[in-house]
């Protein structure tokens, strides 16, 4: 499937310079990010200073048929640079491939992508150096409960509140046309298997099929914003996903609050123990019985954002519990770049306790976009 995007991708790149320019667009966004952080925590091996990179680049070519009708082909690469990293968390490496036809009757999608969860769910991603997530703190602090090395993974709690725990499995899509600020999505997943999503690609239930709906809503009033969406998603023999969140801005304030809760029900294989055997921990993914919710509130003034977020992810199965809280600040005088300050402080909670770990990492970098 990848070989057969990335082909149709580089073709319709030829045919736009065979075609007419009005007809056909091209449309490219990179960035990089680079940053240096020093940490402090519980394990005495691990290294204090750290140099995270991250590099994504998303290109569209688009083909305006009229007004109300065009096709979208969608190649969105992602890549961590530092091969000083051990943990690698989901949507951090890896690409999407996807096509759409947006139509006035609605948008239709098609291919390797984020579930229509994720796509009309309220993030913080502009309010944060770890985006709609912080998972980015197991870069400068090990978390024994998200591990992703080589073929191998474990996830003993959730690492988002963001609804798409089967990550770009090939899926169809589809959201309604937008009605005085509502949107409804609706997506299918053949067959949920990932290398970039919480499934275990060695659980039995990896090849099933998957539901998910989706509702966005959008208000406004005088200076005042407001955005809220609720979503569900049924994965065959595995596990069911109810996610909510929401922001309020206002003059310069936002505030922000996600939840997210996965739980097996019947007969869907629930996990209820814990392998002794570290060889075989990679199997196993307990964060089908999990919760997690993320809250924070920002300012912005001028070029400068402030921001506090806290980040809670909890597993019954396994009490692995994870706490994270963030301060950030960012600096950005035009749209090409930003500047980072901020410093974090994890507690990483492990069924093993002596695996569990905590500490604080200061970090400072710089964002490039063009």
């Amino acid at each position: 499937m990848k070989q057969v995007f990335l082909t149709y991708f580089l073709l319709c790149c030829i045919g736009i310079n065979m075609a007419e320019a009005h007809d056909f667009e091209f449309e490219t966004n990179a960035k990089l990010r680079a940053l240096y952080s020093h940490s402090k925590l519980d394990e005495k091996t691990q290294k204090n200073n750290h140099f995270p990179m991250f590099s994504k680049i998303e290109s569209v070519i688009r083909y305006n048929q009229s007004d109300s009708l065009s096709y979208n082909l969608y190649a969105d690469l992602q890549a961590k640079l530092s091969d000083t990293i051990e943990n690698l968390n989901q949507g951090y490496w890896g690409e999407q491939l996807y096509a759409s036809v947006f139509s006035k009757y609605g948008d239709f999608y098609f291919g390797q992508m984020q579930n229509v969860g994720a796509m009309l769910s309220v993030t913080n991603s502009g309010l944060s150096v770890w985006q709609s997530t912080p998972i980015e703190i197991s870069d400068f602090i090990h978390n024994p409960n998200w591990q992703q090395k080589n073929k191998t993974k474990y996830y003993a709690t959730l690492t988002s509140t963001v609804p798409n725990t089967d990550g770009s499995s090939l899926k169809f899509s589809y959201l309604t046309p937008e009605y005085k600020g509502t949107t409804l999505g609706f997506g299918f997943t053949p067959k949920v298997n990932s290398g970039d999503s919480l499934v275990s690609k060695f659980a039995q239930y990896d090849n099933n099929s998957a539901y998910s709906v989706a509702l966005y809503k959008f208000f406004e009033f005088d200076n005042m914003q407001a955005d809220f969406y609720f979503s569900f998603a049924d994965y065959e023999h595995s596990h069911t996903e109810y996610g909510a969140g929401g922001s309020f801005y206002c003059k310069g304030w936002s505030v922000f609050a996600s939840y997210l809760k996965t739980q097996t029900k019947g007969s869907d294989k629930p996990i209820t123990t814990v392998t002794k055997s570290e060889n075989k921990k990679a199997y196993f993914d307990d964060f089908r019985d999990s919760t997690a919710y993320n809250l924070g509130v920002s300012y912005e003034f001028a070029y400068l954002t402030s921001s506090m977020s806290y980040f809670d992810s909890y597993s019954k199965n396994t009490q692995a519990h994870n706490r994270i809280i963030n301060l950030h600040n960012s600096l950005k005088f035009d749209k090409n770049y930003a500047l980072y300050l901020g410093c974090a402080y994890a507690d990483f909670v492990d069924s093993n306790a002596q695996k569990s770990n905590k500490g604080y990492a200061i970090y400072t970098g710089i964002e490039f976009e063009f």
